[in-house]
């Protein structure tokens, strides 16, 4: 006997209802604040937070993107692979895998002198501290002087990386992600709300030390 169809009112041949999904890059130039953003959407929605740089470096500042770029993109593509997350840094070798997995592109697009102004205070903060930034990588003095260290890097290449930044931003929204540019700290307080409210996860009492988005007590990695 051929199939019927299910009467009107009959759930029966309906779908499952699909869970919602947040998938989140969040994406700007060295300091822009990527990891605290990063870290406190994660808290307030419980889903896993991947740091790139911490893919990425491994102990005495050994560059896998550069060194091991299949390997590094490897380990990326297996975090991302299923679920929802949210994912910071701005590494552009990951974006062939990335991109088409968005919900949502979080740029923080904020002005130079306050980039250079976040940098700086974390970079000196780390090496008087002789901080370790990832496993076996440490900030010391001497590091400050590198022509690639964060600060020489923020201000060297704040203005391509503004294109770099457009380009995807443009590329994730022709994939269907929701772009959230952010020229402010209040426009990512703004940003931070709607997609916290879009995946409701842990309650209030459970946000970690995050009370604003910056945070006076913050994870000291931007």
């Amino acid at each position: 006997m051929p199939a019927t169809e299910p009467a009107l009112g009959d759930d029966r041949g309906s779908p499952e209802p699909r869970p919602p999904a947040l998938r989140v890059l969040v994406t700007g130039t060295s300091g822009a604040g990527k990891s605290t953003f990063a870290q406190a959407l994660a808290a307030r929605t419980g889903v896993p937070w991947h740091e790139l740089d911490l893919i990425n470096w491994r102990p005495g500042w050994h560059d896998r993107s550069k060194h091991e770029l299949d390997a590094f993109l490897a380990d990326v593509d297996a975090a991302t692979a299923n679920g929802n997350w949210v994912v910071s840094g701005g590494y552009s070798q990951t974006r062939p895998i990335l991109l088409p997995r968005l919900t949502d592109l979080v740029w923080l697009d904020l002005p130079r002198w306050q980039v250079m102004a976040q940098v700086i205070n974390r970079s000196l903060r780390r090496a008087a501290g002789d901080q370790e930034v990832f496993p076996g990588c440490h900030e010391h003095w001497s590091r400050l002087l590198r022509h690639d260290h964060p600060i020489r890097w923020a201000w060297n290449h704040y203005a391509p990386n503004r294109l770099k930044f457009a380009g995807q931003a443009e590329a994730a929204a022709a994939f269907g992600a929701r772009v959230h540019r952010c020229f402010n700290r209040t426009m990512a307080d703004q940003a931070l709300d709607r997609l916290a409210a879009a995946l409701p996860g842990m309650s209030d009492d459970r946000i970690s030390v995050m009370q604003d988005w910056y945070g006076r007590e913050d994870t000291g990695r931007q």
